[in-house]
């Protein structure tokens, strides 16, 4: 009975002391901290919303006496106020209606000195805070479309216009070109119907191959999730693809998939393509003849200028040699009524993904600006390197795809080096991933003009993959260009190398080994590539 007792004595002594709270801290001045706490309703969105938008801003802070709002005349309108200038509440949502990026300032008087989270260090009773604010315009772009000539020259602009249905010719391309865009779109998508031949690196210029006739619709879409925004252009028959009087240009011959795929200027009719008409030569890597027969001949669809030859119990690798021919008469026939001329032993090339694209990589040197902040010149293997030795810039003086290309001079005896980086120096290096141990190919566009002068000497022009504790297979030349050398045309050179890393970096090298008072030699370099190649076992 005694334990019980004392036990109820506590009960009703805790009792009274929570119903009397109230009189045992009223006397009681505990210290309150004043920390300044400034919240954004976008503040994980650097603040940046689309014109119309929102945002509410948050004074958090303990030890407030008193804050002040201030935001830019004519910008913004606060909700529930008729002063779009200042506010003395806690939480203030704003509407902007402009565009453009604005201070918005919030000035609080603290109890005493105040503390920010990020610093130890008292900031004062009396503190002024700026938010900027980046509001977006509406999303908007200007576009325009040109015929491309025969020989890729820009020819004609087209009408952008529902029903305008430009004539274009059954082989040619048409290029569409966003001229300016508004409100930073994050994503440009095109719709055309068409073959894309060229993209630009920031997807602004569009190369289309039109390959049959017809009527074809477009659009072009270009929007941002965050903060929201989208314009999507949509013009129905926008070109009419009228039958052609040019001969089928054979555009490109490709090992892929096991296969060869041969890419034609436009549609064949399914129904001239004859197995018998076409032959293919085949080899290993030791140069060893394989058979090669050829099982089907198959166009594709829905890219109906393109044909798949299969060959019999027989898959083509990347390291074999394939050769394509085609000897019918008045066979082959696109679907426009002209027929293919004859041809022989075209080499297939390796077909595949450039890993580049999924880099920041500068491959199509399509970048531009400030060429010193895209490539630097790699000391180690340029000697001397000065600028008396070497220039090099961006230019569209010649092209391979997109809108520029690399133009690369280098003087007698000279040597220059490059590699593609993010900030001019070592440190900013562009790696890409890679397979450790994978083979690779390596191959890059070139065009060299006949107003150079060789003389006996050559020029060489060397890739190195730096891995970054050795260079990888240094002496292989990508190009040798003599006085013998194709001028005035693109011409492709690759080389195969065994990468053992799972990362690298692309140096490019050229050097010219010409004595004596001869011309400097100028090269231009467009669309580097590298693809990982499947080997025949």
């Amino acid at each position: 009975m005694k334990t019980k007792y004392k036990l109820l004595i506590s009960i009703l002594a805790i009792a009274l002391g929570i119903l009397s709270c109230n009189d045992i801290y009223d006397n009681l001045d505990l210290p309150e901290a004043n920390s300044r706490v400034i919240v954004t309703s976008q503040m994980n969105f650097a603040n940046t919303i689309r014109v119309g938008g929102s945002i509410t801003f948050g004074d958090i802070s303990s030890g407030v006496v008193s804050r002040l709002w201030t935001f830019p005349e004519g910008v913004a309108d606060i909700e529930g106020s008729d002063n779009n200038v200042t506010s003395t509440e806690q939480n203030v949502k704003a509407f902007f209606n402009t565009p453009g990026t604005y201070d918005i300032t919030l000035n609080q008087v603290f109890k005493g000195d105040a503390y920010d989270l990020n610093s130890p260090n008292p900031i004062g009773s009396n503190v002024s805070s700026t938010i900027v604010v980046t509001v977006l315009p509406k999303i908007k772009t200007v576009l325009k479309a040109f015929a491309l000539n025969a020989d890729g020259s820009v020819g004609a602009q087209l009408n952008l216009a529902n029903g305008a249905k430009n004539q274009i010719t059954a082989g040619r391309m048409v290029r569409f070109i966003i001229e300016s865009v508004e409100g930073a779109p994050a994503n440009i998508a095109w719709t055309t119907g068409g073959t894309v031949v060229n993209l630009s690196t920031d997807k602004k210029t569009l190369d289309v191959r039109y390959n049959k006739t017809g009527n074809y619709n477009f659009q072009l879409l270009a929007n941002t999730v965050r903060p929201s925004g989208e314009e999507k252009t949509i013009f129905t028959d926008l070109i009419t693809v009228i039958p052609s009087t040019d001969p089928i240009n054979l555009l490109e011959v490709k090992k892929q998939n096991g296969k060869i795929t041969l890419v034609f200027s436009r549609e064949i009719d399914d129904a001239s393509i004859k197995v018998s008409d076409f032959s293919i030569k085949l080899t290993d890597k030791n140069n060893a003849t394989l058979a090669s027969t050829i099982a089907t001949i198959v166009r594709n669809t829905p890219d109906t200028n393109i044909l798949t030859i299969t060959l019999n119990g027989q898959t083509v690798y990347d390291d074999d040699k394939a050769l394509v021919s085609y000897n019918g008469v008045n066979s082959l026939v696109s679907s426009d009524g002209v027929f293919s001329t004859t041809f022989t032993d075209i080499p297939a090339t390796t077909a595949g993904v450039n890993i580049l694209e999924a880099t920041n990589y500068d491959y199509g040197y399509e970048k531009g600006g400030i060429v010193s902040n895209n490539w630097r010149k790699f000391t180690t293997f340029c000697g001397p390197c000065t600028a008396a030795n070497s220039n090099y810039v961006y230019t569209n003086e010649q092209v391979h795809s997109g809108n520029s290309a690399f133009k690369l001079t280098v003087l007698n005896g000279g040597v220059a080096a490059l590699v593609n980086t993010t900030d001019g120096a070592d440190t900013g290096d562009i790696n890409f991933p890679l397979v450790s141990g994978g083979t690779y190919e390596i191959g890059v566009w070139a065009y060299l003009p006949s107003s150079n002068t060789f003389g006996s000497s050559e020029v060489e022009m060397r890739t190195f993959i730096n891995t970054g504790a050795s260079n990888i297979d240094p002496n292989v030349a990508t190009h040798y260009f003599t006085q013998a050398s194709p001028k005035d045309q693109w011409v492709y050179g690759s080389i195969k190398v065994t990468i053992p890393a799972a990362s690298a970096k692309l140096i490019i090298r050229l050097r010219n080994n010409i004595a004596g008072p001869i011309s400097p030699v100028t090269v231009y370099m467009d669309d580097i590539t590298i693809k990982k190649l499947n080997l025949r076992p």
